[in-house]
């Protein structure tokens, strides 16, 4: 389905494959798309598998003050206001069983809370955040609070609630036996975010849900509504929106479940298809 262009009045896109270049990087043609969406009064937002802890900077460098989608729709929040729009976090017991399962294979993964990501003295991973800090550094932004896994328990209790956990492992066993201790509780979903990895969050919890939220709450239809995303976990937004855009570079399924295939990121696909469709 193609809109008229006059009628979209929010575009939310994913950040990683999609807005953000190879190098995780604001493209100055994706960052003059943006100003031009605000200019225009059309709301921009993030919608990203990211901890909202490491978007800081990015919505710094955009001037954008519109809610965030962190955690695959776990949380909704503004960091221009302080406030949380919608946030659900993983049951305690099945944090506790994931973590001991994981961490007995010694399996590379982060739990994402509100204040912090926890991580284990191993992570390969953890470089990611640690790129990002010194980046969020250099502009002013607030980096990343990084503890290790230990300290996200006080007595075999959590400090604090987790949202999401990410998985990173291409060792086939080991998603199988996640999938299958997923299946076996009434609390808990997965999607892919990227290859060789699995993001675990909270039942029903998904981009597309949270996309739906903001709608409401900006009282807004949903065919207003324009989406970007590459990755399996951005399929449940496409599949709401009156308008959705799968990057070239994205996986099958993203590019099978949108209105429009668009470039690539590394081609600034995102700038070419608000200009073409949205402005």
């Amino acid at each position: 389905m193609t809109l008229g262009r006059s009628k979209i009045r929010m575009v939310v896109s994913d950040l990683d494959g999609t807005f953000l270049d190879n190098d995780s990087l604001i493209s100055e043609a994706n960052r003059l798309a943006v100003k031009a969406l605000q200019d225009q009064g059309i709301r921009f937002v993030l919608a990203t598998g990211r901890t909202h802890l490491m978007i800081r900077e990015y919505r710094r460098q955009l001037c954008n003050e519109e809610p965030s989608i962190a955690c695959n729709g776990a949380l909704i929040f503004n960091e221009h206001t302080d406030e949380v729009l919608y946030s659900r976090s993983i049951l305690e017991d099945d944090v506790s069983c994931l973590y001991h399962y994981l961490a007995s294979n010694n399996v590379d993964f982060l739990a994402y809370s509100f204040h912090a990501v926890y991580y284990p003295f191993n992570s390969v991973r953890i470089k990611f955040f640690h790129d990002y800090n010194q980046m969020a550094l250099s502009g002013g932004s607030t980096p990343v609070t990084l503890f290790p896994l230990e300290k996200m328990f006080i007595d075999n209790r959590l400090v604090e609630p987790i949202y999401k956990l990410f998985i990173q492992t291409d060792d086939d066993q080991i998603i199988s036996d996640v999938k299958r201790i997923i299946n076996q509780t009434q609390g808990l979903s997965s999607v892919q975010s990227m290859s060789a990895n699995l993001d675990v969050m909270p039942a029903d919890v998904s981009k597309g849900t949270a996309v739906q939220r903001l709608t409401e709450y900006y009282g807004l239809s949903i065919d207003e509504v324009a989406v970007f995303g590459d990755h399996d976990n951005d399929v449940s937004m496409m599949e709401v929106a009156g308008l959705s855009f799968g990057m070239e570079n994205g996986s099958e399924l993203a590019k099978s479940s949108c209105t429009h295939v668009a470039p690539p990121n590394y081609e600034d696909g995102f700038a070419q298809m608000v200009e073409k469709y949205i402005l």
